[in-house]
Parts: C-alpha cells; sequence; structure tokens
C-alpha cells in the first residue's frame, strides 16, 4: 500500500511527504520519557571519555523505545539512499556504513530514535571529528542536514570542513535527553567528483551524536571514500614501489604536540632507518622516534667536527651547522648540510655532504663519512650576491638527483636567490658536464629572485612543488616567518602561482623550513615553530586541494609505525 500511495503522489509531482527536508518546529524523535536521562554509568565510574560510558552527558537512557521505529520518528525514508525531486535534485543520507570514511569515536546503539543500525558517538574532546564522503557529476550547490542529539546542558559548537578548509561553524544545541533528534543544516558549494564533508569539534565534550548526514543537491551520490588524497605511491621523491597501505592517518587538532627531545630550527624531513624515524637540525643536533611523535636525543653527524675543506673554504671561523636535510639515494643516507663564515654579512658559505650506509648509532655500519664540498660561493660581490645555504635533495621523474638551495637575505634582492644544482647520481656532488654550472656566477638554474630563503622541493602528480620561507625567522614568538610555495611542470621551472601555505597560526608562530614525509601510508610535513622563546618541531598532515595544491593539514596525534621506507 506504501508503494501505491508513493506512486500516486509522485504522479501528481508533490514531494514526497516524509522529504526529509521538512525542517520540524520541534525536536523530532522527541522520547516520551523525558525524565529518565540519569547517567548510568556515573555510579559505575565507567571511562569518562565516550558519551555512551560515563560523561556527564551520557547518552544513556532507560527509555525501551524500540528502534524499529526510528523511520518514523526522524520522518526519513529508510527505505532508499537517494530520493529524486522535483527539481532535479536528489537527497542522500549517509549512515555507518558507505560514505563515513573516518572517525574519532565509535558506533554506537544505546538511545533509541536513531535510524540506521546506530549513530556516531564522537570521543570527548576538542578536535574529535567525523569524515563523510560525496560525489558529484558537476559543480553544484548542496545543502547539508545532520540529524542529532545532544543531551548535554550546553551547545557542542563544531567547525564544517569542506575538502580540508573551514567553511563554517555551527552549534548542535541541547535537545533535552540523548533520545531526542533534531537537525542543523548548511549550504554549501560542491566540486566534481570526490568532496570530504568533516565536523570538528570545538569543545571538550566533543560533538553531538550524529546519527545521519543527508545532501541534497543536483547529481550527489555517496561516496566510496577514496583515501587517494593520502596515497604515497605516486608522490615518493625516491621509490615508487612502497609496500602496500597498511595504516590509516586520522585527524589530529591544533593542541597535538610532539614531545621529547624536540627543540630544533631548520628542521630536515622525516627519514626511516632500521625502524626508527630520524630528523637533523640545525646547531648538529639529531633525534630520532619510534612513533613520529615522541622524540630523544641521537649523536650528531658532525661529532668529530667539520671536515678540513670547511676553515680551507671560508677561510675563518664559521657560524655552525646549518639546516640540514637528507634523503636515501643509491644505498646510503645522503646528508646535505651548510656553514657560513664570519663576518656574517656577506659571508661566504658552503653546502657540503655527509654519507652514511645507516642513521642507527648502534649498528657496526654507523658512520659518517665527508662526501666533500658541494656548493659554495665567495664573499659577496657586485657579480655575486647568492649564499650557498639551506640544500634540499630531490630526485626527479627520470630517477636523476637535484638539490634545490639558496637565500636572499642582505643581498641583491634584483638577483636570483634560490637555486636547483644537478648532481652527479653516483658521487652527489655537481654534474659538472651540466650546462648551468658554470660556478659561480653560474651555480645551477636560478629559480626566484627576492628575499626568500629555506627552499625544499617535492613532486607529485605531474608537477614539482617549490616551497620557501619569506619573513624574520628567529625572533621567538615576534617571528614572521611564513612558508610559501609555488610549482612548475619542470624541475627547473619556471615556478609560478606564488601563495602563502602556512603562516603564524594560533600560539605557532613563525612556521618555517618545509620538510615531506610520504612513506608508510602517511603524508606530514616537519617544521620548526615558537610556541615561546624557544621554536620546536611541529609535525602537521598534508592535504592536497582538486586542482592540485597542497593545503595545510593539523597537526598530527596519530602514531606512525615504520614500514621499511626511506
Amino acid at each position: 500500500m506504501k508503494f501505491i500511495i508513493l506512486a500516486f503522489l509522485l504522479s501528481l509531482l508533490v514531494s514526497c511527504s516524509n522529504n526529509s527536508w521538512t525542517t520540524p518546529d520541534t525536536p523530532v524523535n522527541s522520547d516520551s520519557d523525558s525524565d529518565s536521562d540519569s547517567d548510568a554509568n556515573a555510579d559505575a565510574g565507567t571511562d569518562a571519555d565516550s558519551d555512551t560510558d560515563a560523561d556527564a552527558d551520557s547518552d544513556t537512557d532507560s527509555d525501551a523505545d524500540s528502534d524499529a521505529d526510528s523511520d518514523a520518528d526522524t520522518g526519513s525514508d529508510a527505505d532508499s539512499d537517494a530520493d529524486s525531486n522535483t527539481d532535479g535534485d536528489v537527497t542522500i543520507t549517509i549512515e555507518e556504513t558507505d560514505g563515513l570514511c573516518l572517525m574519532d569515536g565509535t558506533i554506537d546503539n544505546n538511545n533509541s530514535g536513531f535510524q540506521g543500525d546506530g549513530f556516531v558517538n564522537a570521543a570527548n574532546a576538542v578536535g574529535s571529528y567525523i569524515e563523510w564522503s560525496v560525489n558529484t557529476l558537476a559543480p553544484t550547490d548542496a545543502n547539508l542536514q545532520w540529524i542529532y542529539s545532544n543531551g548535554g546542558a550546553a551547545a557542542r559548537d563544531a567547525s564544517a570542513e569542506l575538502n580540508g578548509v573551514p567553511i563554517a561553524r555551527l552549534a548542535f544545541v541541547p535537545t533535552g535527553n540523548w533520545t531526542t533528534w533534531t537537525t542543523v543544516a548548511l549550504s554549501v558549494s560542491l566540486a566534481t567528483g570526490e568532496n570530504r564533508i568533516r565536523l570538528v569539534s570545538g569543545t571538550s565534550e566533543g560533538l553531538a551524536n550524529i546519527d545521519s548526514l543527508a545532501v541534497k543537491g543536483t547529481g550527489v551520490s555517496i561516496g566510496e571514500c577514496d583515501m587517494s588524497h593520502r596515497d604515497t605511491d605516486t608522490d615518493s621523491d625516491t621509490d615508487t614501489n612502497e609496500p602496500a597501505c597498511t595504516q590509516i592517518d586520522t585527524v589530529g587538532d591544533w593542541s597535538s604536540v610532539t614531545t621529547g627531545y624536540n627543540g630544533t630550527h631548520d628542521p630536515s624531513r622525516i627519514v626511516e632507518s632500521e625502524g626508527r624515524f630520524y630528523v637533523f637540525s640545525t646547531g648538529a643536533t639529531g633525534m630520532s622516534s619510534a612513533d613520529g611523535l615522541n622524540w630523544t636525543k641521537e649523536p650528531s653527524p658532525i661529532a668529530n667536527g667539520f671536515p678540513p675543506w670547511v676553515r680551507n673554504t671560508l677561510q675563518s671561523d664559521n657560524q655552525g651547522l646549518w639546516a640540514p636535510d637528507l634523503i636515501y639515494f643509491n644505498n646510503r643516507y645522503m646528508l646535505y648540510f651548510s656553514v657560513c663564515g664570519l663576518p656574517a654579512a656577506g659571508a661566504p658559505c658552503a653546502i657540503g655532504l655527509l654519507t652514511t650506509p645507516t642513521l642507527n648509532p648502534n649498528s657496526p655500519n654507523y658512520e659518517w663519512q665527508d662526501g666533500g664540498l658541494v656548493v659554495t660561493n665567495p664573499r659577496n660581490n657586485d657579480s655575486v650576491q647568492y649564499a650557498a645555504i639551506d640544500a634540499a635533495p630531490i630526485v626527479d621523474t627520470n630517477g636523476d638527483l637535484w638539490m634545490v638551495w639558496g637565500s636572499g637575505y642582505g643581498k641583491d634582492q634584483s638577483q636570483p636567490q634560490l637555486y636547483i644544482t644537478r648532481l652527479d647520481n653516483e658521487t652527489g656532488l655537481p654534474l659538472a658536464t651540466d650546462p648551468m654550472y658554470n660556478p659561480p656566477t653560474s651555480p645551477g638554474y636560478p629559480l626566484k629572485t627576492g628575499r626568500r630563503e629555506g627552499p625544499y622541493m617535492h613532486y607529485r602528480n605531474g608537477y614539482y612543488y617549490l616551497f620557501w620561507n619569506e619573513g624574520s625567522c628567529c625572533s621567538g614568538t615576534a617571528s614572521t616567518y611564513t612558508m610559501y610555495v609555488s610549482r612548475s611542470t619542470e624541475i627547473t621551472g619556471p615556478f609560478t602561482g606564488d601563495r602563502v601555505f602556512y603562516a603564524t597560526t594560533g600560539e605557532r608562530h613563525g612556521p618555517g623550513h618545509m620538510g615531506i614525509y610520504n612513506d608508510c601510508c602517511f603524508e606530514r610535513f616537519t617544521y620548526h615553530y615558537y610556541p615561546t622563546g624557544s621554536s620546536i618541531l611541529g609535525v602537521n598532515h598534508l592535504y592536497w586541494s582538486d586542482d592540485a595544491w597542497p593545503i595545510l593539514g593539523d597537526p598530527v596525534s596519530t602514531p606512525m609505525t615504520a614500514c621499511g621506507g626511506s
């Protein structure tokens, strides 16, 4: 009988009487037993991290209403995942399976009135999240509607994010108890293909309980939770045969910080060696971690001092080891470092190379060896206005080794300051036969003029991305360091589309010195920042937009497990 009535209504071009976009004047799924919102687990002293366990806002209700009547209570048609409308729009409803991609919480079913098999009970913490996937055939304006319950005393605010970008702040106001359900709605513009929609908690109580997300728009469908924005098979600088993903990264939050021996400035990218992750920094400091979050001190790569060529090249004392970066290439770790002479203004500088077969200081094979002088600049004069510092190696799509480097601080800003130099794959030193290598006037391919330093280059899906820093690097919380990015289809440029990637955010002042890790199913980047007067190591997620630009992700909180990458 139900289907006969429905067919009759459609024939009259009238919206179904149970259309899920009818927003009720009062909360839906109202439970007749509104007095039984007691905390069922409070006396038992159960875990306070879950709304369904012992949180003061406990989702437990003694009401015995059957879950089977939840379709009638919510006013939605559970017989169909997609309802067509006369205006050409389609309404899809995402519940606990297809289209629900990530969550920091559990699927629970202890409160009546929900539809489907349960609801998402997010963790009681700032930054807890739920993420859904929606596909579209073409760009379309859409309406989002969440069915939720909030038995707490206060609204549970959340940030709504679309494809990694915050777009709105939503208030999930109290519903009176945990078995009363109502809705929050938001209008958005969806892009062609997969769209990721995420709610991120802004309160220590976490999110409200979320029953479902309905999406109404032209050509929308439930997504398949494509994880390619975190896939590393096509992105690696050094290895195109990475192991299959066995770990899933999850969203962090801006309160997440690294711990242990995490003081750093100009950190390298993360590299893996013998089951641990390593980072090296200005000052010749080294650190390692088993999980990428908690760090311990490791020996300096120049524990026995600089190679003799350093003083011979600079003809003076030096300012210490600066900004090392390393790569695993041809069965060895190749660490490029810089060192400058005194006095500092316009000083001669040099980039050197150290190599070792392993980064594990307890291995019998551990030994740093001098690889020699790579690039240098004489004391600046009218024809030489660059500094040979801040090296970062990269392997191109042909498997050839290059090094991006340079600084424009205190130099003639109209002359090139960032360069990339082709290296010999065997020695790791400049390829003497490269037509652009004729130092000191032409130490490589010029990339950018202007006051820039700390370059880093990364290849991904047809583009080379050039990152660099501008601003004041070393002034504590007054630092104005800002990370920029541009891109090119060729490793030697031209690099265009300059834009800010990461500026001071909250208490993370002066972020600088990009380094990307993309192995073991994770895609993250390292940098330093100042929470106080001293800089520490930051590790954030790295996401990508639909038009192939990097997107700043939040600080990580998920531990990594080494997988044999490097």
